[in-house]
Parts: structure tokens; sequence; C-alpha cells
């Protein structure tokens, strides 16, 4: 003989199962309406940019493109063919060598190398000087 089991209640909600609708009733009273009072008690203020993350995204950026503006600044590109205003490239004894100097990267034939001080003493093993800032 088969087991009846109870009818299920479905939250249109959050789609968990209830097995009577006094038991979903319950549910709707205590999480969904206790949600939306919770997210009522909370003011968003557009206005408080001091705390946003957007303000500090922004203030990081600037560090950021201004430490890039500074590695451009200082990088020695006399002999180099400038691409576009922030990538370089040249041949050195049949090695194909691209350079970023504002974001610290280069590739040396076909191999990409990371970081300002990696940079640079890969450049000096071929006997080319970049600079104070790679």
């Amino acid at each position: 003989m088969k087991s009846r089991t109870a009818p299920t209640v479905i939250c249109s909600l959050c789609r968990r199962k209830f097995g009577t609708a006094q038991a979903l009733a319950q549910h709707a009273t205590d999480m969904h309406k206790r949600r939306a009072r919770e997210a009522k008690a909370v003011p968003l203020a557009p206005d408080d940019e001091e705390d946003s993350m957007a303000s500090l995204f922004a203030v990081q950026r600037e560090a950021q493109n201004a430490e890039k503006a500074k590695r451009l600044a200082e990088a020695l590109t006399e002999g180099w063919r400038q691409r576009t205003p922030f990538h370089f490239s040249r041949v050195v004894d049949g090695v194909r060598l691209d350079w970023w100097p504002s974001t610290a990267k280069a590739m040396i034939d076909g191999r990409m190398v990371y970081g300002g001080e990696k940079v640079r003493r890969a450049f000096e093993r071929l006997g080319i000087a970049t600079g104070a800032a790679s």
C-alpha cells in the first residue's frame, strides 16, 4: 500500500515547500515581510561619497594613473618604435621586443615579462637601458 503524503504548498517568492497553507502564510509573514522591513530600515545615502566604494576606487584609479604616467615619463624610449602612446617595440639581435613602460610589462620573443624589476633585468641582459622605472 502506498503511503499518502501531505499536500505541498510552494512559496511563490523563494520556492520553498510547506505542508499546509498556514505554514506558508507564517513563512511569508516571518521571512519575506521581515526582509522587506530590513531593506527599508537601511537607507542608502547616495550623497555620502566618502564611505562609498566608488570613491575608494576613484582614489585608487587616480593613484594608479599617476604611477603609470610617472613610469612612462621616466622611460628611455630612444631607439624604440612607438606603436601607440603606451607601446614601444624594437628588434635586437633578431629578438622581437615589445615594451609597455607605463604598466611595467614586456614581451621578449613572444614571452611576457611582468613587473618593473623583472623587465629591467631582462633588458639589461640584452644590453638595453630602460630608465629609472620599467
